[in-house]
C-alpha cells in the first residue's frame, strides 16, 4: 500500500464507539481474561455484548437452561478470580 492508498473493508457496517466507566480492578480483570483467552479485551467485551443482546432479543434461538448456566458459572468464577489476583 503507498502512502496515499486508503484501507478498506469490504461488506463491513460502520460500528460506532460506545464509552463505558470501569474502575482500574475491572479492566485488569478484563484484560487478563482477554490474555488468556488469546484475544483482545475490546473484542471480549464486545462478545460479552453481543451475547447479551442475543441473549436478550425476542424470538432468539433457544439454548439449553442447564447448558446456559454452565457457560455463565463458568465465566462468573473467571471473573471472580481475576478480581481477587487484582485484590
Amino acid at each position: 500500500m503507498t502512502r496515499d492508498t486508503v484501507a478498506e473493508r469490504r461488506n463491513r457496517v460502520r460500528a460506532s464507539v460506545y464509552s463505558v466507566r470501569l474502575s482500574d480492578d475491572e479492566i485488569a480483570a478484563i484484560q487478563r481474561l482477554a490474555d488468556a483467552a488469546g484475544v483482545p479485551s475490546s473484542t471480549l467485551v464486545r462478545s460479552w455484548i453481543v451475547e447479551q443482546i442475543t441473549h436478550m432479543s425476542p424470538g432468539r434461538a433457544r439454548v439449553d437452561p442447564a447448558v446456559r448456566e454452565a457457560i455463565h458459572s463458568e465465566v462468573r468464577a473467571a471473573v471472580r478470580e481475576a478480581l481477587q489476583d487484582a485484590a
